[in-house]
């Protein structure tokens, strides 16, 4: 039976891995980030995006970081990583179904402004055309 009892905290190697995997994924995705930050127009919306960012790499560093000093600590240290790892990891998930929502539905607006904007200009030239007498029957618009 003492074959089977764990003694040794074995979870410090692969967190320490993901941490460097972190930081390298964060070290090449930050500019995109930024860039897309950027060119959000709303304000409102771009400061969401901001703190769900913000948000996610706090929760991500709180799953990380007690999996790598659970080793060597006392049992009430101990019951204190393993709650900031419990609480981390759920903010985290919620965080990024929070954000991947409000992207989606950020996305499907653009989208659908840009749709809009296309029907509109496809009109405005189809109407120069009848104006000058070309015939604009097979020109046909899609979201009329």
């Amino acid at each position: 039976m003492d074959s089977l009892q764990v003694t040794v905290y074995e979870g410090r190697i692969p967190a320490m891995i993901l941490l460097a995997v972190y930081l390298a994924a964060v070290v090449v995705l930050f500019p995109r980030e930024m860039k897309f930050l950027r060119e959000v127009q709303n304000a409102t919306t771009r400061r969401i995006f901001i703190v769900q960012d913000i948000f996610i790499q706090v929760c991500i560093l709180g799953v990380l970081v007690p999996a790598i000093l659970m080793k060597g600590v006392n049992e009430q240290n101990d019951k204190l990583l393993g709650l900031l790892l419990i609480l981390s990891m759920t903010g985290l998930w919620l965080c990024v179904i929070w954000a991947g929502w409000s992207r989606y539905i950020y996305t499907c607006r653009i989208l659908s402004e840009g749709s809009k904007r296309s029907a509109e200009e496809l009109r405005r030239i189809q109407e120069l055309l009848r104006q000058k007498g070309i015939d604009t029957d097979e020109i046909k618009d899609v979201d009329a």
